[in-house]
């Protein structure tokens, strides 16, 4: 989930920058916390270090981890989700609005 929600945070009609990384210290240690599609692809894997990570691909980018923020993504995940529960209309926009962290209250 942190890549997915750093990848809504782009603005669209950027380009493709290539394959991204989150990262966060453990062990005295930068280690991987999450990949992007294109990173898995690449055998990139949660728990490996950064070091052995640009050791494969110079050139790829890491973003620091940002707990806060994706908890408070999780947060809003379970409070749609709880108003979806008996919901039967269109989600489309409701999804984007979620993402672009507008209050979604059209669902209560």
């Amino acid at each position: 989930m942190p890549t997915d929600r750093l990848q809504r945070a782009r603005s669209a009609g950027t380009p493709d920058e290539g394959p991204f990384v989150v990262v966060a210290k453990i062990d005295n240690a930068l280690r991987l916390t999450a990949v992007d599609r294109k990173a898995a692809q690449m055998n990139l894997r949660a728990g490996m270090p950064l070091a052995d990570a640009r050791a494969m691909i110079p050139s790829l980018k890491a973003v620091d981890a940002d707990d806060a923020a994706d908890r408070k993504l999780l947060e809003r995940a379970r409070e749609v989700a709880d108003r979806l529960v008996d919901y039967e209309g269109p989600l489309n926009d409701e999804i984007d609005r979620f993402f672009a962290g507008a209050e979604v209250d059209s669902l209560a």
